[in-house]
């Protein structure tokens, strides 16, 4: 049985599909998440991802997508440059439509930067539908960028806050991630942090379990992470 020749222009094509198909469920994921503070201090997850990892899917998928698309044209450039070519000879013959159509272009880049109808509806439905998430807890009295700045690098244990009935919770509702996402702390450097004192650590994993299972405070954990 002959074996069948291995299609690289077909591989192209399928991943350049996949990919647009990963990109648009990414995208709407996105759009529906809350906004990334509350993502963050809630540990808002769906399909077991955090938003960080889902934004993080999304840009790579994005930057895979051009680049896949560089190679399509690549391995097809005759094709398309003969495709383009009846099509602008095509849109020279038809003047007012290509006017139009460059017109409308500019106008949907200036309603949209303008924040202007109807394009903007699109964006505070978006908005909308971040903020409908609920937040089970009160929202930190102070924010969380302040938190670490005054208390995480001083080495000092970063103030709790009060839930429903009472509850005290900090740091612990942040991923690892999220939480390097939130201070611009490098992942790969957090992580090495817990490992050198012992703390096997993943991205995904919460403050809060890791203080649970290494014996220490959700402070102490952020205190290592953050390093000297």
């Amino acid at each position: 049985m002959a074996k069948r020749q291995f299609h690289f222009r077909a591989f192209v094509s399928l991943f350049l599909l996949i990919s647009a198909l990963v990109i648009t469920m990414t995208g709407v994921v996105l759009y529906l998440s809350p906004p990334g503070r509350i993502a963050n201090w809630t540990g808002w997850m769906i399909l077991g991802l955090t938003k960080t990892q889902w934004q993080g899917i999304h840009t790579v998928f994005a930057l895979l997508f051009v680049v896949a698309v560089g190679i399509h044209t690549y391995l097809n450039w005759r094709v398309i440059l003969s495709y383009l070519y009846d099509r602008v000879r095509g849109g020279v013959r038809r003047g007012r439509e290509l006017a139009l159509a460059c017109f409308a272009i500019v106008l949907v880049f200036g309603l949209t930067l303008g924040n202007l109808p109807p394009f903007s509806m699109v964006l505070d439905l978006g908005n909308r539908l971040s903020f409908a998430w609920d937040e089970p807890e009160s929202p930190p009295d102070v924010p969380p960028d302040a938190e670490i700045g005054e208390f995480g690098r001083a080495g000092m244990e970063p103030p709790a806050r009060a839930g429903e009935g009472g509850m005290r919770t900090g740091w612990g509702r942040l991923t690892v991630d999220a939480f390097c996402a939130q201070e611009g702390i490098p992942v790969a450097e957090a992580l090495a942090r817990l490992r050198a004192a012992g703390i096997d650590a993943r991205a995904g994993h919460h403050i809060r379990d890791l203080a649970d299972e290494s014996g220490h405070e959700p402070g102490e954990i952020v205190r290592i992470i953050v390093g000297p």
